[in-house]
C-alpha cells in the first residue's frame, strides 16, 4: 500500500498545503515520501507550487531508492505516480528490453512506465493485470492520465472544479486542497451512508470531491482544463455452461496460478485470510508453495 497525491491548477499552492497532503497520506508509505513539484509552465519549482505528484512509498518489489516514486523516463516528458501491484509483466519486460529499453530496477512502476512509453495508453491497460490507482503526466501530449484497476480494489479520490485538478488516495489528501467555500457536505452522501453505511461512487462525503469508478479512467487536458471520463473495462459474459468453468481441476489451475504471481515480493511477507473460500484459498496455495520442511533432527535414545 502506497499513498499517492498531487494537483494541476492555476493557483499557487504553498508548503503548508503540500505537507498537510503529505501527512494524511504518511501511514500508507512509511518508507519513502518524494514530491515533484512544477510552476505554470512545468519547470521544476520549489516552495509554491501550481502543479505537483505527491508519494509515499511502502516498498514491496525492489525497495531501492532507484525504485521510489514518482519515476520519469530519461528525457522526463512523461510522469508516473502509482498505488498497487500488477503481475505477471516480467515475460512483457523482457520484450521492451529487447527494444532498447533499460531497466534500471525490479519494480514493476518501472514497466509500467516503459510499456506506456512504447505502446501507448490503449495498448498498455490490457497488460495491467493486478490492483492500482495510476497517474500517468505526459508532458509530450499535455495529458494526464488517472486510471483505477478493474475491480476497484485501490481508491481513487480526485476533485475537479474551476480549471483545478485534484487527486489523491483518500478524501483527506484531496481535502487540503480544496479551499474552504468547496467544502460542503453532500446530501446525496449522506443520504448513502445513512442507508448503506457506505457511500458507492462516485460519491463521497464532500460535495466537490468525488470517488473514480472501478474500470473507468479520466483524462484531463493541461492546456484547456477539459476533464474527460470513460470506462475502459466491461466484464466479459461467460458462453457456454457456467459449470463447466467452475470445474475442480479449472478453478486449481486459475488459484495456482494466480497465488504464483501473488506472491512475487522482494521482502518477507505474511498473510491473514478471512474465514471465506475466497480468502483462505489463494492463502492456502501461497502457503503450499512456499512450504519448506524443517530440517530433521537425529533422535536420541536416553539411557536408563
Amino acid at each position: 500500500m502506497c499513498g499517492i497525491a498531487g494537483f494541476f491548477g492555476h493557483r499557487p499552492v504553498g508548503t503548508e498545503v503540500i505537507a498537510q497532503m503529505f501527512d494524511t497520506l504518511r501511514r500508507r508509505g512509511p518508507d519513502a515520501q518524494h514530491a515533484v513539484l512544477w510552476d505554470q509552465q512545468f519547470r521544476p519549482a520549489s516552495g509554491a507550487a501550481y502543479n505537483a505528484l505527491l508519494h509515499t512509498r511502502l516498498s514491496i518489489r525492489d525497495p531501492r531508492p532507484e525504485a521510489d516514486q514518482p519515476m520519469h523516463n530519461d528525457a522526463k516528458d512523461i510522469w508516473i505516480c502509482y498505488n498497487g501491484e500488477v503481475y505477471g509483466w516480467e515475460n512483457d519486460a523482457q520484450l521492451l528490453a529487447s527494444e532498447g529499453f533499460q531497466f534500471r530496477t525490479r519494480s514493476d512502476t518501472e514497466f509500467i512506465l516503459h510499456a506506456y512509453q512504447a505502446w501507448g495508453l490503449e495498448a498498455l491497460l490490457p497488460k495491467l493485470r493486478g490492483m492500482f490507482a495510476l497517474i500517468i503526466l505526459d508532458l509530450r501530449t499535455r495529458k494526464l492520465h488517472v486510471i483505477r484497476d478493474r475491480m476497484g480494489l485501490k481508491p481513487l479520490i480526485f476533485y475537479a472544479a474551476n480549471g483545478e485538478f485534484a487527486f489523491g488516495s483518500t478524501v483527506r489528501s484531496v481535502l487540503p486542497f480544496l479551499p474552504k467555500r468547496e467544502r460542503g457536505l453532500s446530501q446525496e452522501g449522506i443520504d448513502a451512508y445513512l442507508a448503506h453505511r457506505y457511500i458507492p461512487a462516485p460519491r463521497t462525503i464532500f460535495k466537490n470531491i468525488q470517488r473514480l469508478e472501478n474500470g473507468h479512467l479520466l483524462c484531463l487536458d493541461l492546456d484547456t482544463a477539459k476533464l474527460d471520463k470513460q470506462r475502459y473495462w466491461h466484464p466479459q459474459s461467460l458462453n457456454g455452461d457456467w459449470r463447466e468453468a467452475l470445474d475442480d481441476a479449472k478453478v486449481l489451475g486459475y488459484s495456482g496460478r494466480a497465488s504464483q504471481r501473488l506472491g512475487a515480493s522482494d521482502v518477507p511477507r505474511a498473510a491473514i485470510s478471512a474465514m471465506t473460500v475466497a480468502g483462505s484459498s489463494p492463502t492456502a496455495r501461497q502457503a503450499s508453495a512456499s512450504f519448506r520442511p524443517p530440517p530433521q533432527q537425529k533422535s536420541s535414545r536416553c539411557r536408563r
